[in-house]
């Protein structure tokens, strides 16, 4: 727990010392096409950057994945798969081996003050979720990072 509080501290610290950057410095993660036309994506880039800088921080760092429970301010959640939406094939082994989860394919829930965890059928392996007030922090820091 003490590892993801200083982690979440340490990223605000760099934050406050970056200078803006522009909307052409966002660069898409290529799985955010696998929700989003290309089309979407541009009208979004046009129209509404900030919605667009939110989808992707949400693909790239809603979850997050380690091999030991934070325990303290966390609450379990069970298993990952549980999560999952209707169509949706889960594959432990590829989340272990990339280490990401694709935060669009599941119904993940935020606690208000607390981190969640799910876990994985194989032992040692959890997802987790930051709070909603520290995943609101970080995105609005770094989404004030963007001049647009």
């Amino acid at each position: 727990m003490k590892k993801i509080v200083l982690l979440f501290s340490v990223i605000f610290s760099v934050l406050a010392c970056c200078a803006q950057y522009q909307k052409s410095d966002l660069k898409i993660n290529p799985k955010l096409y696998n929700h989003y036309t290309q089309t979407e994506i541009e009208q979004m880039y046009q129209n509404d950057f900030a919605q667009l800088f939110r989808l992707n921080f949400k693909m790239n760092s809603y979850v997050m994945f380690g091999t030991k429970d934070p325990g303290g301010n966390s609450k379990t959640m069970g298993y990952l798969s549980d999560y999952a939406k209707k169509g949706v094939v889960v594959n432990e082994e590829e989340i272990i081996r990339t280490g990401q989860v694709d935060p669009f394919d599941f119904e993940l829930p935020q606690d208000d003050s607390r981190i969640n965890v799910f876990m994985l059928h194989r032992s040692g392996y959890y997802i987790f979720v930051a709070s909603k007030q520290d995943y609101n922090n970080v995105v609005e820091a770094q989404l004030n990072q963007f001049a647009y």
